[in-house]
């Protein structure tokens, strides 16, 4: 049984397709009349060749007794049953058939599909194959105003082939006379349009149910989608002298008793005019909103109007900063913004106010390192803060959103996000800070791009103008994204003359932890051990003020710690520890994937190495970044003990201007053709992997690998003799 909303394009008459493969006969019942329905059968029975019995029985009951002992397959489809009442004794009770029912009344025993509108694009290919039309953003923008409803938009290609009329035209002429235009258009085999159609279930429900009149005009005065009946539908006594006339005896009811409300839901979604209520919640097509309205005289819809002007203002929470308070704005600011003048005084005070309390609230869950809801909060106040003017809280949504994308790893998308912020900052001097921030931020994902050229420029003019307008803190983080920069692509010297340049006690947290964390890595390169732990140290007490939330620099430092100390199960749990705990901050832990697959092969932890090396795959998937698609080559030549595939890793690595790793990579690919017999391309991967740990000066992984090549014949440090 399929039903959908009302308007859904219903074709009476009979189908017969003997050659349509397992089915011998289809035929459709128009099952929306009794007459109709029995006329039907009465046809059916002549096709199936027992007319000349049509006078001494029921057609239905002969129809019945011919399916039953027929070989073929067959199928029966009732259009637009009003309800199972209908169809009680017309169902084939026996049969080698199927039986399709279609119905507005989602009330049904069994099994039953709801049937959606048109995705946009679906509708507007539809458009352009009736008419021939070549018209795609016409067609686009008419799928739109029609809501994918396929009623309407067969009913509108009907009008334009008998008119003469574009897709363009018709849309032109739509936007000023859409209630006439939903009346014409005569569709073949279907007497009705989209208004006669809405029409007869008005009628229906004046009589039945007038309640459920009343909350659709309701509900035909706000935004179309996820309309919060659970907010809107509350006892507001405080309302009801200033209801209108015609407004008061309907929708009273309705915020008094919950059965009414549910009586009069049940109701409209027995003619499919609303969607099925998800969690209090319900959507209505927008262009049951229009023929809801059109109907009304211009002082009715006034008054229903301003009825939902005043409920969705009664619904809004008085406190704004409680933190229950914000799913319920998210869930009312659409229907704000719509029942609302948009230069009412009120409420651009109350979008204002609402939208830099929700700024604070997004920053809140986002220094917490709680990135989803930070996003969720800051969209809210995106929303609120474009419709009040507020470039404050506009700028500040925007880049606790494009900050929330990039942690997630999705670093491309960030970038338009940091611009938009951008362009809202640049425009007003009282906002110098925030476009400090956004500079250091951009910067920051314009590395996670590999795009290190544009990366350095952004951070070198944030410290600059940080410089300049003295602003220290911002100062700290542009050193701080400079010494991270610097760090990624092998100047040492100088990102520790970045992070060690300002004094501690003028570094906030988690810049604090950024910087010592980048100190102990080189530091443990080097050999600089006890300078190592005294950086880790150090950034203890500033780690515990966020939480100890996972910042990679500090991590992978941790780990090297312990590596040190021979105890890699202890450096490898260091890793895996940010990925079970700081799944959302994918930037920081997407830069330990390749040292924790290196650990986890190691000590033979086959199951945690693939889990990872199976991330860094699906971050490679489709995504053209070298450094992600360097971890997966990495991780994948590491578990399958491919040297091509580590050699590959290091050339990507390279592209990516990250030579720690490609270093890796290459030493890597060297144990890999020692243990396959390949000395010469062992000795050329050894060497190139020397050579790049001592372009870092990183003493230690030079001593290492000399010494670990010792073991072989004609290694780096010791030529090949005749002999060998």
């Amino acid at each position: 049984m399929w039903h959908g909303r009302g308007g859904k394009d219903q074709r009476g008459g009979r189908v017969r397709a003997p050659s349509h493969g397992r089915l011998g006969v289809v035929w459709q019942f128009p099952a929306g009349e009794p007459t109709a329905l029995a006329a039907g059968f009465g046809d059916l029975a002549a096709c199936l060749g027992v007319r000349d019995l049509l006078d001494a029985g029921d057609p239905v009951a002969q129809v019945h007794a011919v399916l039953a002992t027929r070989p073929g397959s067959w199928l029966l489809i009732f259009d637009n049953a009003p309800g199972p009442a209908a169809l009680q004794g017309v169902l084939p009770p026996t049969g080698n058939g199927q039986v399709l029912i279609t119905s507005q009344d989602p009330h049904w025993p069994g099994q039953a599909v709801d049937v959606p509108v048109l995705d946009r694009d679906v509708a507007a290919a539809f458009l352009l194959t009736r008419t021939g039309s070549a018209d795609q953003p016409a067609a686009d923008q008419l799928a739109a105003e029609l809501g994918g409803l396929p009623l309407a938009l067969e009913q509108a290609c009907a009008y334009m082939q008998a008119a003469g009329r574009s897709i363009a035209g018709y849309l032109a002429l739509f936007r000023q006379r859409r209630a006439d235009l939903l009346a014409r258009g005569q569709i073949p085999g279907y007497g009705k349009q989209v208004t006669t159609t809405w029409a007869l279930a008005f009628d229906q429900l004046q009589r039945t149910s007038p309640e459920a009149i009343g909350l659709l005009r309701l509900l035909a005065c706000c935004a179309p989608e996820q309309i919060p009946l659970h907010l809107l539908l509350q006892p507001r006594p405080e309302l009801a002298e200033s209801l209108g006339p015609g407004v008061a005896p309907l929708l009273l009811p309705l915020l008094e008793d919950p059965l009414a409300a549910d009586d009069a839901v049940a109701a409209l979604r027995r003619y499919s005019l609303i969607s099925p209520p998800v969690e209090g919640s319900v959507s209505v097509h927008r262009l049951v909103q229009a023929v809801t309205l059109d109907q009304l005289a211009a002082d009715q819809a006034g008054e229903w109007r301003q009825a939902a002007r005043s409920l969705t203002r009664a619904a809004l929470p008085a406190d704004t900063t409680f933190s229950g308070s914000w799913p319920i704005i998210a869930a009312l600011l659409p229907h704000v913004k719509v029942t609302h003048n948009p230069m009412d005084e009120w409420i651009l005070g109350w979008l204002a106010r609402t939208a830099e309390l929700l700024v604070l609230a997004a920053r809140t869950h986002s220094n917490l390192g709680e990135v989803e809801k930070a996003g969720r909060v800051a969209a809210t106040a995106l929303a609120a803060a474009s419709e009040a003017g507020d470039n404050w809280a506009i700028g500040w949504a925007l880049h606790v959103l494009s900050l929330v994308t990039a942690v997630q790893g999705q670093m491309t998308d960030a970038l338009p996000l940091f611009d938009r912020a951008l362009t809202v900052t640049q425009a007003d001097p009282a906002l110098t800070d925030l476009q400090l921030l956004l500079q250091i931020n951009k910067a920051i994902a314009l590395s996670g791009l590999d795009r290190y050229e544009e990366a350095f420029a952004a951070a070198r003019r944030a410290r600059h103008l940080a410089d300049q307008a003295g602003t220290v803190i911002r100062l700290v983080q542009a050193h701080s994204a400079l010494g991270q920069l610097l760090f990624d692509t092998g100047r040492w010297d100088d990102a520790l003359a970045e992070v060690e340049v300002l004094q501690e006690d003028l570094k906030e947290p988690a810049a604090a932890c950024c910087d010592h964390g980048i100190a102990a890595v080189i530091c443990f390169h080097r050999g600089e051990i006890t300078a190592a732990r005294g950086h880790l140290a150090a950034a203890v007490p500033h780690a515990r003020r966020i939480g100890n939330r996972v910042v990679g620099p500090l991590a992978l430092a941790h780990s090297l710690d312990s590596e040190h100390a021979d105890a890699l199960p202890e450096a490898l749990a260091v890793l895996t520890a940010g990925f079970a705990g700081n799944t959302e901050e994918l930037d920081e832990i997407e830069d330990l994937l390749a040292d924790a697959v290196r650990l986890a092969t190691k000590i033979g932890d086959l199951g945690t190495a693939k889990a990872l090396a199976g991330h860094a795959v699906a971050l490679a998937a489709e995504s053209e970044i070298p450094h992600r698609q360097a971890n997966a080559l990495y991780c994948r030549g590491l578990l399958d003990h491919d040297a091509p595939r580590l050699l590959a890793a290091a050339e990507r690595y390279g592209d990516a201007s990250r030579p720690l790793l490609s270093a890796k990579a290459l030493e890597a690919a060297a144990g890999t053709f020692v243990d396959g017999g390949d000395r010469g391309q062992a000795r050329a991967a050894f060497t190139r992997a020397v050579d790049i740990y001592a372009s870092l000066g990183a003493a230690t992984d030079v001593a290492r690998l000399r010494a670990r090549f010792r073991c072989y014949p004609g290694g780096p440090s010791e030529p090949m003799s005749p002999t060998s």
